[in-house]
C-alpha cells in the first residue's frame, strides 16, 4: 500500500508539473463537455425528426475544434471569436460540398483555404482560429463527403456545436476561482519535491548547479503560463510573482548546497509564508478575469514579437503560407497515387506540423512526432476498434475519451495528441460503417506523405534555420532586458516585475526555439555554446525577478550604467558575427547560481556578473 500510495503521488506531481493550474484538463475537461451536449442534442434532433450520423459528427466536431482552437488573450476577445467561429466552418463546409466530386476544384480550393488561413495569422490569434477553423471544416467536408443537400442540416449542427462551446465555456464552468491560484502553488511545491528527488543521486556542482537553473525556468514557465493563459486572476499578480521568487530562492540554497544555515532559514520562512498567504485567499477574493493585469499585459505583448521578423523580405505568416501550400501541392500529387479518396489526409498533415513553428528545425520535430503518434495510433485504434466493433456505447467511450486526451495534449506533445485523434477516427469510422483496416494504413501512409512534404518544404523553400531564429531571438531578449533594466532596478515594485515578466517572456521565446539546437546531428556543433550561453541569460532572469522584489533603494548609478553597457556589448557581438553562435566557438563559462541578499542594486550587480561571462567568451577560432 505505501508503494502503490508513493506512486500515486509521483503521479499526481508530475501531472500538476505538466498542467500548471490544471489549466488544460480545464480546457479540455470543457471541450469534451461541449461536445458530449451538443451530440445529446442532435441525436434527440435525428432521433424525432429524423437525420443522418454525420450530421452529428460534424457538431460534435464543431464543438471540438472551437473549444482548442480560440486562445484569445481576454475573455471578452475569447467570446468574440467563439461567436465568429460558425461563419469560417460554414464557408468551408459550403466550399467543400461545392467542390465534391471534382478533384481539380478540390485540389484548388484546398491549396487556396491553406494560403489564406496561415496567410492571416499576421493579424493576431483571432484571424490564427479562424483560419484553422475553415481549414479544418473544409477537411471534414471532404471527409464525410457533405451533399449540398444536406448543407442546411451541417450549417446548423455547426451552429448549434459551437453555441455549446460558448455556453460551456463561458456560462457552466466559471473560472478564476480560489481553486485555480491553489493548485498552481501545488505545482510549484511539485517541482520542488521532484528536484530534491533528483538531488538526492550522487552529481557534481556544475551538475547541480545546472539542475538549479533548469527547475528554476519549469518554476518561471509556469508561472508565466498560468498568468498568460489567465489561470488566476490579474489581482494575485504579486502574490504569483512572490511566490515565485521564494520557490526560486529556496531551490538556490538547498539544492546548491548553500551552507549558510542563517539562508536555509531565510528561505524556508519566505516560502511558507507565501504559501499561507496563498491558502488565506478565499473564493470571493477570486476578482474579475476581466481586470487589467499589466504582468499579463507584458507577457502577452513580448509573445506576440519573433525575431525572425522578415527572412527574404516577407513576413513569417506569408513565407510560412507559401511553404505550406507548395507543400500541400506536392501532398496532393503524391497522396493520390496512394488513394484517390484519401488524399486530403496528407494535407491536413502539412497544414498541422507547419503550426506554431519558425524554423525548419522545429518543422521537422512536429513532422516525426506527428508521424511517430499516427503509427502507434493505427496500431492502438486498429487492436481497438475490432474489440468494439458494432458495440455504440464503447465507441462513443472511447471517442469522447480519445477527444479529452487529444485535446490535453495538444498544444504540449502532438504527437501523443495525433495519437489519439487516430484512435478517435478509428471509432468515427466505426460509427459510420466503414472501419477496414485497409482504411488505417492508407491514413497512415498520407500521414507519411505528408510529414515528408512538410518536412521537405521546411528545407528546400525559403528555409530558416533554427541557428538563425536562436540569434534573432537571443538579441531580441537583450533588448527586453536592456529597455526594462532601469524600471527593474529602481522603479516602484509593479513597473519593475512587469519589466521583469518581459524579459522572462523574450527569454522563454529563447529557450523553446533553442530546443532543437541541443539535440540532432545537424546543429551539434552549436548545441553546447546554445545551452550554456542560455543558462547564463535563465540565470540573469532569476536575479531579475529577484531585483523586483527587492527593497527598493537609489542604485548605484555605475551599477545599472555598467550592464547596461554590457548588454550593448552582446549586442553587437552578435550583430557583428553573421556566423552567431558559431560552431567553433569556445562556449562560455557554466553559470553559478548563488543567493544573493540585500536591495535591488545587489541583484542587478550579480546579473551584470552573469552577463560578464558572456561578454569574455573567447571568440571564434578559425576552422
Amino acid at each position: 500500500m505505501a508503494l502503490l500510495a508513493s506512486m500515486g503521488e509521483r503521479i499526481r506531481d508530475r501531472v500538476l508539473i505538466a498542467d500548471p493550474g490544471l489549466a488544460r484538463l480545464d480546457t479540455a475537461a470543457r471541450t469534451t463537455a461541449a461536445v458530449a451536449l451538443t451530440t445529446v442534442v442532435l441525436l434527440a434532433f435525428a432521433d424525432r425528426h429524423g437525420g443522418a450520423q454525420v450530421v452529428v459528427l460534424v457538431g460534435a466536431i464543431a464543438s471540438w475544434i472551437s473549444g482548442i482552437a480560440v486562445n484569445d488573450v481576454t475573455v471578452a476577445c475569447r467570446r468574440l471569436t467563439t461567436a465568429l467561429v460558425p461563419l469560417p466552418a460554414i464557408g468551408g463546409l459550403a466550399l467543400a460540398s461545392a467542390t465534391m466530386g471534382d478533384v481539380l476544384h478540390e485540389d484548388l480550393v484546398f491549396l487556396v483555404v491553406l494560403f489564406v488561413s496561415i496567410y492571416i495569422r499576421r493579424y493576431g490569434p483571432r484571424w490564427t482560429a479562424l483560419g484553422i477553423v475553415a481549414t479544418f471544416a473544409y477537411f471534414f467536408g471532404l471527409f464525410v463527403e457533405a451533399q449540398t443537400a444536406l448543407l442546411p442540416a451541417l450549417a446548423g449542427a455547426l451552429v448549434l456545436g459551437t453555441a455549446s462551446t460558448f455556453f460551456t465555456r463561458f456560462v457552466v464552468l466559471p473560472k478564476h476561482r480560489r481553486g485555480s491560484l491553489f493548485w498552481v502553488i501545488e505545482a510549484v511545491r511539485a517541482q520542488l519535491r521532484l528536484v530534491l528527488e533528483e538531488t538526492a543521486r550522487p552529481a557534481s556542482a556544475d551538475d547541480r548547479a545546472a539542475l538549479v537553473v533548469m527547475n528554476n525556468a519549469r518554476v518561471n514557465e509556469t508561472m508565466l503560463a498560468v498568468q498568460e493563459q489567465g489561470v488566476v486572476a490579474g489581482m494575485f499578480d504579486d502574490l504569483i510573482f512572490r511566490t515565485e521568487v521564494a520557490a526560486e530562492n529556496w531551490t538556490v540554497v538547498h539544492v546548491g548546497l548553500d551552507a549558510d544555515r542563517g539562508h536555509r532559514a531565510a528561505t524556508d520562512r519566505a516560502l511558507a509564508e507565501v504559501i499561507a498567504e496563498v491558502h488565506h485567499v478565499t473564493p470571493s477574493a477570486a476578482g474579475d478575469p476581466n481586470a487589467s493585469s499589466p504582468q499579463r499585459n507584458a507577457i502577452v505583448t513580448e509573445a506576440t514579437k519573433s525575431g525572425d521578423a522578415v527572412a527574404y523580405r516577407l513576413r513569417p505568416s506569408t513565407r510560412q503560407a507559401i511553404q505550406v501550400t507548395l507543400a500541400a501541392a506536392l501532398a496532393i500529387v503524391l497522396g493520390e497515387r496512394i488513394a484517390p479518396d484519401r488524399w486530403y489526409w496528407a494535407v491536413l498533415t502539412t497544414f498541422v506540423v507547419y503550426t506554431g513553428t519558425t524554423s525548419a528545425g522545429e518543422t521537422l520535430a512536429r513532422a516525426w512526432a506527428a508521424f511517430l503518434g499516427t503509427v502507434l495510433g493505427v496500431v492502438v485504434g486498429t487492436g481497438a476498434g475490432l474489440l468494439v466493433r458494432h458495440d455504440v456505447t464503447l465507441e462513443s467511450v472511447v471517442l469522447f475519451l480519445g477527444l479529452l486526451f487529444a485535446a490535453y495534449f495538444l498544444r504540449v506533445g502532438l504527437g501523443v495528441a495525433w495519437f489519439f485523434v487516430t484512435v478517435c477516427l478509428v471509432m468515427i469510422y466505426e460509427l459510420l460503417g466503414r472501419f477496414t483496416e485497409g482504411v488505417l494504413l492508407t491514413r497512415l501512409f498520407e500521414v507519411a506523405t505528408g510529414v515528408v512534404c512538410g518536412g521537405l518544404a521546411a528545407f528546400v523553400i525559403l528555409p530558416t534555420s533554427t541557428r538563425r531564429i536562436f540569434r534573432a531571438d537571443a538579441r531580441a531578449a537583450l533588448q527586453a532586458l536592456r529597455d526594462g533594466i532601469d524600471t527593474i532596478a529602481g522603479g516602484g515594485v509593479a513597473d519593475a516585475q512587469s519589466a521583469s515578466r518581459r524579459f522572462d517572456a523574450a527569454v522563454r521565446r529563447l529557450r523553446t526555439r533553442v530546443r532543437p539546437l541541443r539535440s540532432g546531428p545537424t546543429f551539434a556543433g552549436a548545441s553546447r555554446f546554445a545551452r550554456l550561453w542560455l543558462r547564463s541569460v535563465e540565470l540573469c532572469t532569476y536575479y531579475a525577478r529577484n531585483a523586483a522584489c527587492a527593497p527598493r533603494d537609489q542604485p548605484g548609478a555605475a551599477v545599472v550604467a555598467g550592464v547596461g553597457q554590457t548588454l550593448d556589448r552582446l549586442s553587437n557581438m552578435i550583430d557583428d558575427d553573421p556566423a552567431w553562435p558559431n560552431p567553433s566557438a569556445t562556449p562560455p563559462d557554466p553559470a553559478e547560481p548563488a543567493f544573493v541578499e540585500g536591495s535591488a542594486a545587489a541583484f542587478v550587480a550579480a546579473l551584470g556578473a552573469a552577463l560578464d561571462r558572456l561578454v569574455e567568451t573567447p571568440r571564434p577560432t578559425a576552422m
